[in-house]
């Protein structure tokens, strides 16, 4: 059986608490001030990587288009039957 530590619980409470209220004062002064959190590079970066992944499925659903046959097992060709 697991106790609590009721003041240990309490200063992670708190302390998550704290970080939760540093962050939401973080986002009012940036709204306030107009400022974009995130800067240029951080949004060309996604929009390269959203458009390699797009181009990744569009190659994959050409490739599914082909119906290439599945792998034989190896216990086939290794079976003392053959």
């Amino acid at each position: 059986m697991h106790y609590i530590n009721y003041s240990m619980a309490k200063a992670v409470a708190d302390m998550y608490t704290r970080e939760a209220e540093a962050r939401a004062e973080l986002e009012r002064m940036l709204e306030e001030a107009g400022a974009d959190r995130y800067g240029w590079l951080h949004w060309q970066g996604r929009r390269v990587l959203g458009s390699l992944g797009h181009r990744m499925v569009v190659w994959g659903k050409r490739l599914e288009r082909y119906e290439v046959p599945r792998a034989i097992p190896m216990e086939r060709y290794l079976s003392p039957g053959r």
